[in-house]
């Protein structure tokens, strides 16, 4: 397949902007940063192993506010804004648009006991808890500057996921069992297809557990989704989905498909490497486009070894039913199924398959909001033999997002490089 770039489409490459963070301390105190004191960040989503994502934020701060972050370690939180332009011209950029703004609580990595030792040890301990002459203040501010690392979380998604959960539910469902969690989690903002396993069960038991754990049980005792599920908990929304290369449910205006382009290395397309980004269709309400770089392009093809490796039909015995199920492969593997999962075999069949062809792509200078676990994943290769052999629908399984410092933009703009892991369906 030929990949070209014709008037009607238009590269576009963003850049973040952190316009607001601050640390709240205990009873809100606010203790504003500078946005250039905020060397790196890093979003790492593992939709396919994790539930939640890991972000990670770097600052460099004067020893002053080290010293009271430490003193307030427990209480601390991170408050964050970030906006997303995308380079219109040389030194032109479109109107900033939210990407971000939530209140996180933080894991961090400062050596408090250490430090902690040191005043402890400073012969003017009794006055640094009081308020410090300008003289003492300025001293010191001059200090050098700390490198301070946080991981940010956001406590109430966690407190709800953890909460506790004991029911037997009546003439029920998949459907009504994971509602209840969700509920006693109070979870908004989730995108969830309807389940696969339709069944009304007489009695549905939820054993003493938390509600990960419920909805894990859920999953696994009864079964959501015949190709498996994946349950994300993410900064903006919360994903319970097929393991699936389709867009089987989206928010209201979302892009349902997204398409990484990968052009030959010397290609056709007219300087590819200084097109890096996301790529728009006028006029396509539906695809979104990203144009990766082929020199990071790693492929993993495992389907002919798979064959003699692992098993590839899956023969299931029932011991309530003595009976059994069986995909049509030569080779098989065998297990006890001990559940009430009509769903099991069709699960284990799929999620096997798709770890036999897998994808790692490099990208640069895109909109993070076209990479969600929820969109149909393309690849479009300039390569036409490629194409041929890796034609097919894809699942996300990972992103990393890296944020470093800009050139452009005075200092403020980070620019994003992401690496993406896609598995067969």
């Amino acid at each position: 397949m030929s990949v070209q770039l014709d008037k009607d489409f238009v590269v576009r490459k963003f850049r973040y902007i952190i316009t607001h963070v601050s640390f709240l301390l205990k009873g809100n105190k606010e203790l504003k940063i500078d946005p250039r004191d905020v060397l790196e960040l890093t979003l790492e989503e593992d939709f396919e192993h994790n539930f939640f994502p890991l972000f990670r934020i770097v600052f460099s701060i004067n020893s002053v506010l080290k010293h009271k972050l430490i003193h307030s370690k427990d209480d601390v939180r991170v408050s964050l804004r970030i906006d997303k332009v995308y380079i219109k011209g040389e030194k032109e950029y479109s109107a900033p648009k939210l990407f971000l703004n939530s209140i996180f609580n933080v894991i961090d990595d400062i050596a408090t006991e250490d430090i902690l030792n040191d005043i402890k040890k400073s012969k003017d301990k009794k006055n640094y808890s009081k308020k410090k002459s300008e003289k003492e203040e300025k001293k010191l501010t001059s200090d050098s500057f700390n490198i301070v690392e946080y991981y940010l979380f956001n406590k109430e998604q966690l407190t709800g996921i953890k909460s506790n959960v004991n029911a037997i539910l009546s003439n029920a469902n998949v459907a009504d069992a994971v509602a209840y969690m969700l509920q006693t989690a109070n979870f908004k903002k989730v995108l969830m297809k309807s389940p696969d396993n339709t069944k009304i069960y007489n009695e549905m038991l939820i054993p003493p557990m938390n509600v990960l754990k419920g909805l894990q049980y859920i999953d696994t005792y009864y079964g959501i989704f015949k190709k498996g599920t994946i349950m994300y908990f993410g900064l903006k929304y919360n994903y319970i989905i097929p393991f699936s290369g389709e867009c089987e449910v989206n928010r209201k205006n979302e892009k349902k498909i997204t398409n990484f382009i990968v052009p030959k290395i010397i290609s056709t397309l007219n300087e590819w490497d200084k097109q890096l980004g996301s790529v728009y269709k006028k006029g396509d309400k539906t695809n979104h486009f990203i144009l990766c770089d082929p020199e990071q392009l790693e492929i993993y093809d495992l389907e002919d070894s798979n064959k003699y490796i692992n098993a590839e039909e899956i023969t299931l015995i029932d011991n309530y039913k003595s009976a059994e199920q069986k995909s049509d492969k030569v080779i098989s593997q065998f297990f006890v199924d001990e559940t009430e999962n009509p769903l099991i075999s069709s699960m284990f069949s799929h999620l096997m398959k798709s770890s036999t062809k897998s994808f790692n792509l490099g990208i640069n200078n895109y909109d993070i909001d076209m990479i969600t676990p929820n969109k149909k994943m393309n690849i479009i290769f300039e390569d036409s033999a490629f194409t041929k052999k890796y034609d097919g629908k894809y699942v996300i399984t990972s992103v990393a997002h890296k944020f470093n410092k800009s050139k452009d933009g005075n200092g403020k703009f980070f620019e994003v490089i992401g690496d993406v892991t896609l598995k067969k369906d």
